[in-house]
C-alpha cells in the first residue's frame, strides 16, 4: 500500500521505477447527504424516544443503520481514489472489494473539467478522460480539485514534472506546490 503527498493511501501496485505524481480522493461532499440522514435520523431518535420512552431500543436500533450508512460513506470516500503516476492514471475504488481502472498516459487524447457553481465554490468537479481505449472516456465525479488533477495529468503526458510556468496566484499550487508534486530527480 503506498501514500503519496496529498495524504490519500492507494492499493495499486507501482511498476518498477514509477514514480507517484498525485492521488487525490472524493471531495468531502458527497458525505453531505449520509451526514443530513445521520444528524435527522439522531434528532428523530432523541424526540422519538422523548415521546415513546417504551420503544427506546427499537429506536435506537433503527439509528444503528443511519450510523452504519455515515459510516460505509465515509469508508468508500476513502477508497476512491485517483493515482497520476509517470506512466498512467489510475481509479481505484471499493471498500470490501477492489475495482481499479488504468489509463496510460500515451492513451489519453483529451482531459477536461467542469464545475457548477456550488462545485466552484467549494473546489470540487468533475474530470473527464477521453482515450484511445474500447470504452473511450472516463468520467470523474464530485473530485477535489479538478483543476489540479487536470493540470497534473496533462504535466504527466507532456512530460512536465515541475511547476505550470503559466502558474498565477489562483492556482491552487501557488501557495505550496511541495504540498502537491513530487518532483522527480532527472537522470542523464
Amino acid at each position: 500500500m503506498g501514500k503519496s503527498n496529498m495524504f490519500a493511501k492507494f492499493r495499486t501496485v507501482l511498476h518498477p521505477g514509477e514514480q507517484v505524481l498525485m492521488s487525490v480522493r472524493a471531495h468531502w461532499i458527497v458525505l453531505n447527504k449520509p451526514m443530513n440522514v445521520l444528524g435527522l435520523h439522531l434528532v428523530a431518535a432523541f424526540y422519538g424516544s422523548m415521546l415513546f420512552p417504551k420503544y427506546f431500543l427499537h429506536i435506537a436500533g433503527s439509528c444503528l443503520f443511519s450510523v452504519l450508512y455515515f459510516v460505509y460513506a465515509v469508508l468508500e470516500r476513502n477508497r476512491n481514489i485517483w493515482l497520476v503516476t509517470d506512466q498512467r492514471v489510475v481509479d481505484e475504488s471499493g471498500v470490501f472489494s477492489l475495482y481499479s481502472k488504468e489509463s496510460p498516459l500515451n492513451r489519453i487524447n483529451n482531459i477536461s473539467y467542469s464545475q457548477s457553481l456550488l462545485g466552484r465554490l467549494l473546489g470540487y468537479g468533475t474530470v473527464t478522460i477521453q482515450t484511445a481505449a474500447e470504452y473511450g472516456e472516463t468520467v470523474y465525479r464530485y473530485v477535489d480539485n479538478p483543476r489540479l488533477l487536470r493540470d497534473t495529468i496533462t504535466n504527466a503526458i507532456h512530460g512536465v514534472f515541475e511547476m505550470p510556468a503559466s502558474r498565477n496566484e489562483d492556482h491552487p499550487l501557488a501557495a505550496k506546490p511541495e504540498e502537491h508534486w513530487i518532483i522527480p530527480e532527472r537522470q542523464g
